[in-house]
């Protein structure tokens, strides 16, 4: 899952609470299809232009025995509806009198339990955000920022519907805690007593600790100036013996420059790609698996780096991008193995003005698999998102598709699959002039003709699965 366009702090602001996302500088750019990935016909049923609400048309799977898989019944969306998180946290008690509030006993509370370290930590190569949120000075200097972020909603950004199913990381500030950060801000920004403080539970992160390994590309890579550059960064490490895999994390050395990371599992030392473990793009942080799941790199093999650079009017500098890697200690082994599945559909032409959809049916189940998660990827023109299971039940939603932000989308509750069951991912887009992208700062005012491709002004729709299967 990849993505092509810059991330602007100037206009975004970087507050990862909840189980949002931070991400880096990236120009749009090309981009290069995921791993393995066979090239599918660009064709696709479109809508009627205009229609209130669009209806995707079944379009047969390229997975399927013989091509004959047909998608499950048409799935109707109407226009995008607002995105309300509604999962409370466990916090102190709402102070109602905006003189009592304080940084110690109300917000910091809050910015602990919903902002991780990896986005907003003190450490400005290892963050993904643009500044720290670790300590009250740095939460002040930032303050009407923050404060105006949390009350219009844009921050936590969770695009995905609250409505689809339960999500692990999905926001946990109520109104009344947003409510919290204004009348903080009205008070002056007091920062209260240490006492006051009392600690949230904490999150799947919090036991995490310090990485168990840290791998970076063998040699620094320096990108040529005004270009996009694909290029394989050898990881020069080849893993000992069988190793499982917690959690993993990329941190790019030269943040403005690097658009996007894929890693990849090689079974030799060649630079290559193979199958793909996690890719970094806009929106993404660091992938925590739950208690008892881990993905599995086998001895001798070694990690590729598939590296985007995008270096228009920028300063190339050189880049050695690492990855973070949280691995269970030797001997133990988890209960069940995570790995994930593509679900890449065809992409219709997009004229402009139109709004067509696509869709496509990927099987997914078998003897004790679980569904564990869901990634979607899309460019800019496209507009929702939803995968569903085949007997129709909802995996993802995303009826406002933010190509800045994009999540991973971990379930609380672990969905089994049956042996002929299949995941559904459609996407619709919209190429009307009210929905036109920004490429390389600059505005679309004359939309164009969008079809299937690698680069930004093209399209793709693409559903990753994460599953989990036992172990033995």
């Amino acid at each position: 899952m990849l993505a092509h366009q810059v991330h602007r702090v100037s206009t975004v602001l970087l507050l990862c609470l909840g189980a949002s996302a931070c991400a880096g500088s990236a120009e749009a750019g090309p981009e290069e299809p995921p791993s393995g990935t066979v090239r599918p016909p660009t064709t696709a049923q479109a809508n009627p232009i205009g229609a209130p609400a669009v209806t995707a048309p079944p379009v047969q799977s390229m997975t399927g025995a013989g091509g004959s898989q047909m998608a499950p019944a048409p799935v109707v969306m109407g226009p995008s509806t607002a995105i309300t998180p509604t999962t409370a946290m466990t916090a102190p008690p709402v102070a109602l009198d905006p003189s009592a509030i304080t940084y110690q006993k109300d917000i910091r509370p809050l910015i602990a339990a919903n902002c991780s370290l990896s986005c907003h930590g003190p450490d400005d190569k290892l963050r993904a955000g643009p500044f720290a949120l670790d300590t009250y000075m740095a939460v002040k200097t930032v303050g009407p920022l923050v404060s105006q972020a949390v009350m219009s909603g844009k921050m936590p950004p969770w695009p995905e519907s609250t409505t689809c199913r339960e999500m692990r990381d999905a926001p946990k500030l109520t109104m009344e805690q947003r409510q919290l950060f204004a009348m903080w801000e009205k008070a002056g920004f007091p920062e209260g007593t240490e006492s006051q403080y009392v600690a949230p539970e904490e999150d799947i992160e919090a036991n995490l600790g310090p990485p168990t390994k840290m791998l970076e590309m063998g040699q620094a890579h320096t990108p040529p100036a005004n270009a996009d550059q694909y290029y394989c960064g050898k990881v020069d490490f080849t893993f000992p013996a069988d190793t499982y895999v917690r959690a993993i994390e990329v941190i790019p050395d030269q943040k403005s420059l690097v658009h996007h990371v894929q890693v990849h599992i090689n079974p030799t030392s060649a630079c290559a790609n193979g199958d793909n473990i996690y890719s970094w793009r806009p929106g993404g942080r660091r992938l925590v698996f739950s208690d008892g799941d881990a993905a599995i790199v086998r001895k001798g093999q070694s990690f590729s780096l598939q590296m985007h650079y995008n270096t228009f009017g920028k300063t190339v500098m050189p880049d050695k991008t690492k990855v973070a890697l949280w691995t269970l200690p030797e001997g133990m082994k988890p209960k069940s193995v995570v790995s994930r599945t593509m679900v890449f559909a065809p992409v219709p032409t997009i004229t402009p003005g139109s709004k067509p959809s696509t869709m496509i049916a990927t099987p997914v189940g078998g003897p004790g698999v679980e569904i564990i998660g869901i990634s979607p990827h899309a460019h800019m023109i496209a507009k929702h998102l939803k995968a569903t299971l085949s007997d129709g039940t909802c995996l993802s939603d995303v009826a406002d598709w933010n190509f800045e932000w994009q999540l991973d989308y971990m379930f609380k509750t672990p969905l089994p699959v049956s042996g002929g069951a299949s995941v559904t991912g459609l996407c619709q887009y919209d190429n009307g002039p009210d929905h036109q992208p920004t490429v390389d700062g600059v505005k679309r005012t004359q939309a164009i003709t969008v079809t299937q491709g690698e680069g930004s002004s093209d399209e793709m729709c693409l559903h990753y699965v994460w599953v989990r299967r036992p172990l033995n």
